[in-house]
């Protein structure tokens, strides 16, 4: 996998509004909207979006090559994971996985995955998820309920916190999740569950979920990762994964 493809050169440029009714070639036919900024791709010179002036640009490449030297310094094993991991000229997702710290169920192990997400169009904040992975089937989960998150808004300072203090937090909380999935694999699937999961993620993909037919709130929540990561492109992927854990209040 090719972090450079993430990290293409992005610039702010000054919005200018043409004041003429008719094309001229002088600069003076043309004012700077004063509250509006364009964001650009540099290599390609493709306007991404026009944003506020207030936008604070935060690149992929910055963001990036910080959370690459907190992950250097953390001494533990981890690697960057192409299953649910996508970039545009809009948007990046980047899922960082540790193979070493994992959940159990009984399928198999599931390693915990932090989800790096920063969008240049206003779309989404800066914004870090722990979740997990299941190498077996390239199942992704978000845990946002019950895992810590962070979000940065791209109109304050930026700061991509303390990594290692984050991971520990997160290693002190798995066995929150850990008991969260022995009890779903225990529990039926109730009528409640699933209005939750209708108005989570729709009413089609609750039918997908439920339709074939799991034994307990676990199967349902892995039927509904399943289809997630196998049936929806990489780059929605995000907004159904943190919807199902919500449903599922993981």
């Amino acid at each position: 996998m090719d972090l450079l493809d993430y990290m293409f050169p992005v610039v702010e440029r000054p919005v200018a509004v043409n004041n003429w009714p008719e094309q001229l070639s002088a600069t003076e036919n043309q004012n700077t909207a004063n509250q509006y900024k364009v964001i650009v791709r540099e290599d390609t010179n493709e306007i991404i979006s026009v944003v506020r002036d207030s936008y604070k640009l935060v690149p992929n490449a910055e963001l990036i090559n910080r959370m690459s030297e907190e992950l250097d310094g953390l001494g533990m094993t981890s690697y960057i994971d192409e299953s649910h991991s996508f970039v545009d000229n809009h948007r990046m997702r980047l899922q960082i996985t540790f193979p070493e710290i994992t959940l159990k169920d009984n399928e198999s192990e599931i390693a915990l995955s932090l989800f790096l997400h920063n969008s240049y169009d206003m779309s989404e904040s800066v914004r870090l998820f722990f979740g997990a992975i299941r190498h077996v089937c390239s199942n992704g989960m978000v845990f946002g309920r019950i895992l810590t998150k962070y979000f940065a808004r791209h109109t304050k300072r930026f700061s991509v916190g303390d990594l290692q203090k984050n991971l520990e937090t997160v290693c002190e909380q798995l066995p929150l999740v850990q008991d969260r999935i022995t009890m779903l694999a225990s529990q039926p699937v109730t009528e409640e569950l699933r209005n939750r999961v209708r108005r989570e993620v729709g009413v089609r993909m609750a039918a997908l979920i439920f339709g074939a037919g799991p034994k307990n709130q676990w199967e349902a929540f892995n039927q509904g990762t399943n289809l997630i990561s196998h049936a929806i492109d990489q780059n929605r992927r995000a907004r159904f994964q943190v919807a199902l854990g919500r449903a599922f209040t993981l």
